[in-house]
């Protein structure tokens, strides 16, 4: 098999990764994977689909980094999905650790592959903050509001001086908030969907607090996100693409939508908490359409349908 047909997938066994994985066996890639956790049930029969070999590795550590340095001297096309997802606004707390695990481990696994020809890596729409314009576009200013934000937003950075001294192209995608079936890790599952799902299946109320009831975000599905990283692949197109559905909807709607679908009497109450001010997250996606023929493909009614009967 070509070069140009085996990849490296970093984060393979997480939420998203799983999706990416699969993708990819489809469309006839060879993969190596790295990721820290084991792969569990599901991981373990998608990559049995086809040609992929797995290496346990922590990007953080030196020596495991080396020991895989003959298996991936010739890649020429990885994906970067490896990362710690932290909204924290705790600049003390968190910061070290997520920029470690966004910055760092990007350092660490550009020394694995001398023979780069393509990156693609997973940012965020955090990098932008507070929406001043919206739908956001990808020129939008990047004022990041919270620790992963500025990690992501870091790591771009060092990509972009990176490409430019060792003539590597390097696609950003800014995914939205991403949402689907699959293993949480601790800190996603506190996001919205995952929450209010668990919640509305265990029959507890549902808490909103005052001002984020008419806050409005774009919400992707992991299967529509897999498959932006596929064409990102193919198209070997370099440059910062927004990845979203391009729609946003409020949370108020939200939760009426989640709650018409389960089918159940849901409580609903709101948190005591100061008021915050709602903004729009919805991201313009119209460059990842024209350039990389990229648009969301699974209506959110479904997903979330999905997502409710699959949370647990």
């Amino acid at each position: 098999m070509s070069q140009d047909k085996k990849i490296l997938v970093t984060g393979g066994c997480g939420q998203l990764g799983v999706f990416v994985v699969n993708r990819l066996v489809e469309e006839g890639y060879e993969l190596v994977v790295l990721d820290k956790s084991l792969p569990n049930s599901d991981t373990h029969v998608i990559f049995q689909k086809g040609k992929v070999k797995f290496y346990p590795c922590d990007l953080l550590h030196e020596d495991e980094v080396r020991n895989l340095s003959r298996e991936l001297n010739q890649i020429q096309c990885a994906i970067h999905l490896a990362s710690m997802v932290d909204g924290s606004v705790d600049v003390l707390g968190s910061a070290v650790a997520s920029i470690k695990l966004n910055v760092l481990a990007t350092i660490n696994l550009l020394s694995l592959v001398p023979h780069l020809r393509h990156f693609v890596y997973a940012s965020s729409m955090m990098v932008y903050g507070y929406p001043q314009l919206t739908p956001l576009p990808e020129r939008h200013p990047t004022e990041p509001t919270n620790i992963y934000g500025v990690a992501k937003l870091a790591a771009e950075k060092y990509l972009h001086v990176y490409a430019l001294q060792q003539k590597v192209k390097t696609t950003v995608l800014r995914l939205s908030s991403l949402y689907g079936p699959g293993q949480y890790s601790e800190g996603n599952r506190n996001r919205v969907i995952p929450l209010f799902s668990r919640k509305i299946r265990n029959g507890e109320p549902l808490t909103i607090f005052p001002g984020d009831e008419e806050e409005i975000r774009d919400y992707l599905h992991l299967n529509d996100a897999a498959r932006a990283f596929v064409l990102a692949v193919q198209k070997s197109e370099g440059g910062v693409f927004n990845i979203g559905s391009g729609r946003g909807i409020s949370i108020r709607d939200l939760v009426e939508t989640m709650v018409h679908l389960s089918k159940r009497e849901v409580r609903c109450q709101m948190g005591d908490r100061r008021p915050s001010k709602p903004a729009n997250y919805t991201l313009d996606i119209t460059k990842a359409k024209n350039v990389l023929g990229f648009e969301s493909r699974i209506p959110i009614q479904h997903g979330l349908k999905e997502e409710i009967q699959a949370s647990a």
